[in-house]
């Protein structure tokens, strides 16, 4: 008597990274007037598509995240625009380290991550 197993389904692992915080001030927030920012970015990354980073931030953040690959070379920004579900950015495999500071304002605290993207 043979006893059929289904197979394991399994997906490629998902990372996320959460930076430490930016703490600024902007002069960009709802009523135009300066806002005071305490934020924490992330990027996330998905082993099913290598070389990409999907950066995130609150609706209210207007922070400028400045990367760099260490594994090519290769360096970037991405404008948080108060979007949710930005596109991916092509960042390259490899080890990457991104600043986050805000743009217009005053960072006093930029924020600061890695991540390792498959």
């Amino acid at each position: 008597m043979a006893i059929a197993v289904a197979p394991n389904a399994s997906a490629a692992p998902v990372t996320r990274t959460v930076f430490s915080p930016v703490v600024a001030v902007t002069g960009t927030g709802s009523s135009g007037e300066d806002a005071f920012v305490n934020e924490s970015l992330s990027a996330t990354t998905d082993a099913e598509v290598p070389g990409f980073s999907r950066f995130s931030s609150s609706l209210d953040c207007y922070c400028t995240l400045s990367w760099t690959n260490h594994s090519t070379g290769a360096s970037g920004q991405w404008k948080s625009s108060g979007v949710i579900g930005a596109p991916a950015t092509f960042t390259g495999s490899g080890n990457i380290s991104a600043t986050v500071a805000v743009t217009p304002g005053i960072t006093f605290l930029p924020g600061r991550g890695s991540w390792i993207a498959p």
